[in-house]
């Protein structure tokens, strides 16, 4: 899975390549890094850092949210942006990732429609951010 800054920057050196451009020499050196140095794995004799403040409050022991049901016919829905309204709206949301400002936008209108429709304020909803590049990249599909 990949997320919409490593999709362009696919698309940018896929672009490059087929220009016949050269590479830029620190493209190259980043893009080659060996993935295991990215992150070194901390040596035995590392003394453990007190984590227990990050940990989330457990549910267990309450009762279980009730699972909402789909609907029967989930509909697909289709967005188009101009570059300048990406702009726009990345420069509304004050984050430099136009992929989460799109989606923080796309996130919160679905919630506003959700609530219209009847759905309680303090209810739980996910938003899952998956590109499927494959059929445009003529990947096969496995």
């Amino acid at each position: 899975m990949l997320d919409m800054g490593e999709i362009d920057q696919f698309f940018q050196l896929l672009g490059t390549a087929l220009r016949g451009q050269e590479f830029d020499e620190t493209i190259v050196e980043v893009n080659t890094r060996n993935r295991l140095d990215i992150f070194p794995l901390l040596s035995l004799d590392v003394p453990k850092c007190d984590i227990s403040h990050l940990r989330c409050a457990t549910s267990l022991g309450k009762p279980a949210r009730p699972t909402p049901q789909p609907d029967p016919l989930p509909a697909f829905h289709h967005f188009r942006f101009t570059a300048t309204q990406l702009s726009q709206l990345t420069d509304l949301a004050e984050t430099p990732s136009v992929d989460d400002a799109l989606s923080a936008f796309i996130w919160k209108r679905l919630s506003a429609v959700q609530m219209k429709l009847g759905q309680k304020p303090d209810t739980i909803t996910g938003f899952p951010r998956t590109l499927d590049c494959r059929r445009a990249l003529e990947a096969p599909i496995e």
